[in-house]
């Protein structure tokens, strides 16, 4: 079993959502950093008291997606990377100030077009 890496690999990392046969967490088979599944985000998730991961790394067409049954977000924020006619998105998280310490999150979605 792999030791668990520092959370920037993991954030880096890539979800196995496009590799259902790679389970937990494994050596990336592009040979750079890991690839993990749900159980694994879990894990991470739980070993350091967060709720959710953000990653940015990949290409997204709507600029945030979701993955892992909505533990982690792809969040990207360059609109029409490389001609590519992508979105861009941010995420801006507000405090709410109540008994339960919540807060709210919500997902700006842009797309800015080529001079």
């Amino acid at each position: 079993m792999l030791e668990l890496p520092p959370l920037l690999d993991i954030s880096s990392g890539d979800k196995s959502t496009y590799r259902p046969d790679l389970l937990g967490l494994s050596r990336n088979p592009r040979g750079a950093g890991y690839v993990y599944d749900g159980s694994f985000t879990m894990t991470v998730l739980e070993k350091n008291g967060l709720k959710n991961l953000v990653r940015s790394h990949e290409v997204v067409d709507t600029g945030c997606e979701s993955f892992h049954d909505g533990l982690g977000h792809t969040v990207f924020s360059a609109s029409n990377y490389c001609g590519l006619g992508n979105q861009g998105a941010f995420m801006r998280w507000s405090r709410i100030s109540d008994a339960k310490n919540r807060g709210e999150l919500s997902i700006v979605r842009y797309c800015l077009s080529s001079p």
